[in-house]
């Protein structure tokens, strides 16, 4: 076993993909241009997603807005706070993830990316801005199958991945992980009222029927394992309220901005963060909220598939069953009782 540490950033991060980051950064393009490349790089040291061309056209749509926002913003010479709801656990399917469900090399590339973003737009405008990203463990652990004691611990296994990370890049909070079910536990009964008229609220709306029907397909073929429902009717219904819950908690917590509640204090100042593009029918531009590229260049967010390291030094997310099918190795490091993640070998 390693620490994560001790193998040091271009292990996991190649300097030929480090020196993307600060080439846009230090261009001769506009200062709003550079700010929004950056959020939305891809440095090239994951394997390029099948799909990453859905992705560069929901860049392409959202570039225009984005510049027009941050442009916005640092005319008013103000720290840029951007603000996200992210971090959750993976599906407990057994082909996708065989139940490690834990935070892993995935999860700290990303904070790794996230903490060399904005190290550079901290350098290149000087007001500075940071992340502030809420974990979700907590809140949806039932939907997740997992106990609070898991969700918490999963909590603080990013806290520390993104310490490390700040020690690898040479940076200080800028990017901050918070709890959000304990964010709201001082006014928890106010809380889930806003939730449950959120659920009333969307179902009135034209079409909801049909865009929980689409995310609950997601769940359904990506998420859960059908083989924990008596049946497949069960699954799908335990899919569609998710899908409702999930919707109206967002609608929730947005609610929320600028009332007395420390956490959420001064909320519609902050920039509201989309971590995942949405391709085909289901593009929306959203003219108050920029995309930033969480994982940049791999199909989904990190929390959906395990890591698998390619004899090439690129990253991959794929799934239990085709790390089985190309016999890689468990990496386990001294920090983490799981696997870190895969290690692709010769023979496989």
């Amino acid at each position: 076993m390693f620490s994560i540490e001790e193998v040091g950033l271009d292990y996991y991060i190649p300097v030929s993909c480090q020196e993307k980051y600060k080439k846009v950064a230090y261009s001769s393009l506009p200062l709003e241009e550079r700010i929004v490349q950056l959020l939305t790089i891809n440095p090239q040291f994951m394997v390029k997603s099948a799909i990453v061309s859905d992705e560069e056209n929901y860049k392409k749509l959202k570039y225009n807005s984005s510049v027009k926002l941050i442009k916005e913003k640092i005319s008013l010479e103000k720290k840029l706070e951007f603000f996200s709801l992210s971090l959750n656990v993976k599906p407990h399917i057994k082909e996708i993830t065989n139940g490690l469900i834990y935070p892993d090399v995935a999860d700290f590339l990303t904070l790794l990316h996230l903490n060399i973003v904005f190290k550079y737009i901290n350098e290149i405008y000087a007001p500075g801005a940071s992340l502030r990203i809420g974990s979700q463990f907590n809140y949806f652990r039932k939907f997740s199958r997992i106990s609070q004691n898991v969700a918490k611990q999963m909590h603080s296994i990013s806290l520390k991945f993104n310490n490390i990370a700040e020690d690898l890049v040479g940076t200080t909070n800028l990017i901050d992980i918070f709890d959000v079910y304990e964010a709201v536990e001082p006014f928890k009964k106010e809380f889930y009222l806003k939730v449950e008229g959120a659920k009333f609220d969307f179902l009135q709306a034209e079409g909801s029927m049909n865009q929980i029907r689409k995310s609950a397909e997601y769940y359904m073929n990506y998420v859960v394992d059908p083989d924990y429902f008596p049946n497949k009717e069960a699954a799908w219904n335990f899919c569609m309220y998710h899908v409702l819950d999930s919707t109206a908690y967002k609608t929730a917590v947005v609610s929320m901005f600028d009332t007395s509640h420390g956490l959420f204090e001064r909320f519609s100042e902050l920039i509201q963060v989309e971590t995942r593009f949405q391709s085909g029918s289901n593009v929306k531009e959203h003219q108050n909220s920029i995309y930033i590229a969480f994982l940049p260049g791999a199909s989904t967010f990190s929390f959906n598939r395990l890591t698998l390291r390619k004899t090439s030094g690129l990253w991959e997310l794929t799934t239990y069953k085709q790390i089985t099918k190309a016999k890689a190795k468990e990496k386990f490091i001294k920090q983490l009782s799981h696997p870190f993640f895969f290690e692709e070998t010769s023979n496989g």
